[in-house]
């Protein structure tokens, strides 16, 4: 998973009871979850610790960290005491250690599409036992939450067969269209004088039609890599395995604008390492990522009614036989639309998967639930200095015949020499973020007061965050925020410590930090924002401020 000073672990433990990997003064603590499958493709249960092996930038790490994931469904987890709220999704233990993020993307997938991935999906959930965590996202120009991990089935159900999913707000030129029109209007003009000037007025055309096409796929891309990094970091806070199912098509990772690149406006440009840096943002999240392009689903009256009203266009055409301006704006529209490059990227930096060319869209459920099942969480602790580049990792099992899928490797993320403040465009964003993050699990006991206040009693997972030297001491700088989710806000600074020579034991435990305030009349939730000024990672903790009761007198 993502690297921290140390993990706090307990609520996972519950499930296999593996020994809690210790504080270590100056080293950092690696996860990273494996699933190993067999050459069926089943999931290999019973391994031990001395089964595997790790390799840090091929150099043998030894384990210091081991637990099975692949354990079937708990019952629901309890109900916390009146009062109480957390954003761990584990809530007490009883949840299974694994948890699954279905992200149904309108934004990139063409609307035929929808009506069949609803479906399917409707499917898929009829099939998942009351205790199942998933999540459902909606991915538009924005991220929305459907359904958060709450653990009811039927709700979730309920609430997909209800769901219309419809186009995105911006939509392209078809590429297609444009190239036969033009292609139709050449054949008036071949031969003749007019020809030229013709051709010239449709490279024309074309060009704005491509260029228009690419600022909004640019867009799309944007949009797709700030969705995927803001649900790692919901997901990140949460032990086991976490994996996300994203139904899309996929965007490029290429942006041609102008035809093959020429012209007054042409360019190209690849975004390659763009999309490279959100996948290992998302590895070090702890996310494995199974990309699934519903372009293989096709009704057989849509194929046949595709076939017949799509004329292929002649390349090489023109009166001279040279390669015409249609054939490089037909190759520009393909280096447009391959989505495949930036899909195996993303799902190969995380141990994920890109399944494409199957009309059955479950086959994403069923692939991520196979791995669960043969998922292990392996800790290793990283001597090597802090410096912010990726490090390849490895890891083997010591079984002939078996499949083993992981993250590629993690950021060596070195923290800042002096705390960092957020300034109001950072704060804004934390408080409107409708998915939210757990990098930073935490939770509060609340109520209100006989003054009419709200008391808060914040426990921050001690583990999550960076603490220092600080003489005798290890200190953390912390900001903790308060937003009623209108006019008003507060942020203060925290310094928590603890002693350096009990740190290994004190590390476990949780921070308090207390705080009474008074939402805004009117105010519903009440968002906690804790902010490590050493990472920048924060965490958020949603409060609804009608379910907080009153203090005893």
């Amino acid at each position: 998973m993502r690297i921290a000073l140390a993990l706090a672990l307990s609520n996972a433990a519950l499930f296999a009871q593996p020994q809690a990997p210790t504080f270590r003064a100056g080293t950092k603590l690696v996860e990273v979850t494996v699933a190993v499958l067999d050459k069926k493709g089943n999931p290999v249960t019973g391994l031990s610790q001395s089964d595997f092996t790790v390799e840090d930038g091929g150099k043998a790490q030894p384990i210091a960290f081991f637990r099975f994931d692949g354990l079937p469904a708990r019952p629901e987890a309890l109900s916390p005491a009146p009062g109480l709220f957390t954003n761990r999704i584990d809530n007490g233990g009883t949840a299974p250690p694994s948890v699954t993020a279905l992200v149904l993307d309108t934004l990139n997938t063409p609307q035929e599409l929808n009506a069949l991935i609803r479906a399917q999906t409707m499917r898929y959930l009829k099939t998942l036992g009351p205790a199942s965590r998933i999540a459902v996202f909606l991915m538009d120009w924005d991220l929305r939450v459907l359904y958060d991990f709450a653990g009811n089935s039927d709700v979730l159900r309920a609430r997909i067969e209800k769901l219309t999913l419809g186009a995105p707000s911006e939509t392209t030129v078809d590429p297609v269209a444009s190239t036969v029109e033009a292609a139709d209007l050449l054949k008036l003009f071949e031969g003749t004088d007019s020809y030229p000037i013709i051709e010239k007025a449709m490279r024309a055309k074309l060009d704005t039609d491509l260029m228009a096409n690419s600022v909004i796929q640019r867009n799309r891309m944007d949009i797709s890599l700030s969705a995927m990094e803001a649900l790692g970091s919901r997901l990140a806070g949460i032990p086991g395995r976490k994996s996300i199912v994203w139904m899309s098509s996929g965007f490029s990772m290429a942006s041609v604008t102008g035809i093959m690149g020429m012209g007054p406006n042409g360019d190209i440009q690849n975004f390659e390492e763009k999309v490279r840096r959100t996948a290992q943002r998302l590895a070090q999240d702890g996310v494995i990522l199974y990309i699934v392009d519903p372009g293989g689903v096709k009704l057989s009256a849509l194929s046949s009614a595709e076939s017949s009203s799509q004329p292929s266009i002649a390349r090489g055409g023109g009166a001279s036989g040279r390669a015409t301006v249609l054939d490089r704006s037909s190759d520009t529209q393909d280096m447009n639309a391959d989505t495949r490059g930036s899909a195996a990227l993303m799902t190969g930096v995380t141990g994920g998967r890109y399944l494409t060319g199957t009309n059955d869209l479950t086959v994403g459920f069923r692939q991520a639930l196979a791995d669960i099942r043969g998922s292990y969480t392996l800790g290793f602790y990283a001597h090597e200095t802090a410096d912010n580049k990726w490090h390849k990792l490895k890891v083997g099992v010591k079984r002939p015949g078996v499949n083993v899928r992981h993250r590629q490797g993690y950021l060596a993320e070195a923290t800042s020499p002096q705390p960092i403040e957020w300034d109001e465009a950072a704060w804004n964003a934390a408080f409107s973020n409708p998915v939210g993050s757990s990098i930073i699990p935490m939770s509060a006991q609340c109520e209100r007061t006989a003054a009419g206040e709200t008391s808060v009693a914040l426990n921050i997972d001690s583990g999550s965050i960076s603490f220092r030297p600080d003489g005798e001491n290890l200190r953390a700088d912390l900001q903790v925020a308060f937003w009623d989710g209108g006019g008003r806000s507060s942020v203060v600074t925290f310094k928590p410590s603890l002693p350096a020579a009990q740190a290994e034991k004190t590390r476990s435990q949780e921070v308090v930090y207390t705080r009474q305030l008074k939402p805004s009349q009117g105010a519903a939730i009440l968002r906690v924002v804790v902010h490590d000024m050493r990472t920048g990672m924060y965490g958020t903790l949603d409060i609804p401020l009608n379910k907080i009761p009153a203090g005893i007198k």
